[in-house]
């Protein structure tokens, strides 16, 4: 006789991880985008705006992904709310980061 396994993930994650992955995304649409910006002015950018320019149109989906897994095995394994709470700021560091890393351009 086969058993059914059905896992329950509330909606706070399932939320959080549609949002980070769709901010993820986008990042790498925005990455793709101005990639331009980065290329036509030289390289006298720091290392950070240079690689997310450069490799943010894939890797920036590519994290969204990963941070939407890790919601969700957490929240299979731990089932503590502390720990989906601890990793949405994690991970909206790890936004603010890229943002900063794709948008800000040094003043010197």
């Amino acid at each position: 006789m086969e058993q059914h396994i059905a896992i329950s993930v509330p909606k706070q994650t399932w939320v959080g991880a549609v949002v980070f992955l769709l901010a993820f995304c986008l990042l790498g649409l925005a990455a793709a985008k101005y990639q331009w910006l980065y290329r036509d002015y030289g390289t006298h950018w720091p290392l950070q705006n240079r690689l997310a320019s450069a490799y943010g149109a894939v890797a920036f989906p590519m994290i969204g992904v990963v941070v939407a897994l890790t919601l969700f095995v957490s929240e299979m394994v731990l089932r503590r709310v502390w720990v989906r709470w601890v990793l949405f700021a994690i991970f909206a560091f790890v936004l603010g980061y890229a943002f900063r890393a794709l948008f800000w351009v040094p003043v010197s």
